[in-house]
């Protein structure tokens, strides 16, 4: 086919394609794709617990249109780095190392359980105060909640069976998340990330 020809000729979109289009030529996702949500979080913020909350809210309403998950930031903040003095997790919680246990016992059960189960264990916890998030008893208390049996589960294997946090499948995953962080450029809680990377600092 010459250039002329090219030219002329009428374009073509597959169906598929075609279907993703609405009458204002207006692009419609389809159904069945969420969109990636995460949230720049520390457990025992309140920023971020005022935040979660809004969005139990949110997923009322879209839960079935958004894939949400969970960044936890470490100090320091401006520097996030793995620290060796931290023995227990290997990084620096801004709210002291009950809060890195907060953030393992959240990672694991993320990881590990449905959504619909991680999202109500986190709202578990943090129904019981800022100040308990990352305690052992209520890890447990809230697994019972939402219908686990922490000591059998995955979960609990990640996390600890005795709900402490410190396991070291779950300081993996927190470190993880940690350099992740780092990577999006989170300094202080909250952000909302996009899948295109742009970022809104709800920090106030």
């Amino acid at each position: 086919m010459g250039l002329q020809e090219m030219a002329e000729a009428p374009t073509e979109r597959s169906t598929k394609e075609s279907d993703d289009w609405d009458s204002t030529n207006y692009w419609r996702p389809d159904d069945d794709v969420k969109v990636p949500v995460q949230l720049g979080v520390m457990s025992r913020c309140p920023d971020a617990l005022l935040c979660e909350n809004v969005f139990n809210e949110v997923l009322r309403k879209v839960s079935n249109k958004i894939q949400l998950s969970l960044v936890y930031v470490a100090k320091p903040a401006d520097i996030v780095r793995l620290d060796s003095s931290e023995p227990d997790f290997g990084v620096k919680c801004m709210h002291g190392p009950e809060e890195c246990a907060g953030n393992v016992q959240q990672l694991c059960v993320a990881k590990h359980e449905p959504s619909s189960v991680w999202w109500e264990f986190v709202q578990c916890q943090n129904y019981e105060g800022r100040y308990k998030i990352g305690n052992p008893d209520l890890t447990l208390k809230c697994a019972n909640a939402v219908g686990m049996d922490w000591e059998n589960s995955k979960s609990g294997r990640c996390a600890g069976r005795d709900g402490s946090g410190k396991g070291s499948e779950g300081v993996a995953l927190l470190k993880e998340s940690v350099v992740l962080g780092k990577k999006l450029g989170i300094k202080y809680v909250v952000k909302l990330y996009d899948p295109h990377q742009w970022a809104s600092d709800l920090h106030t």
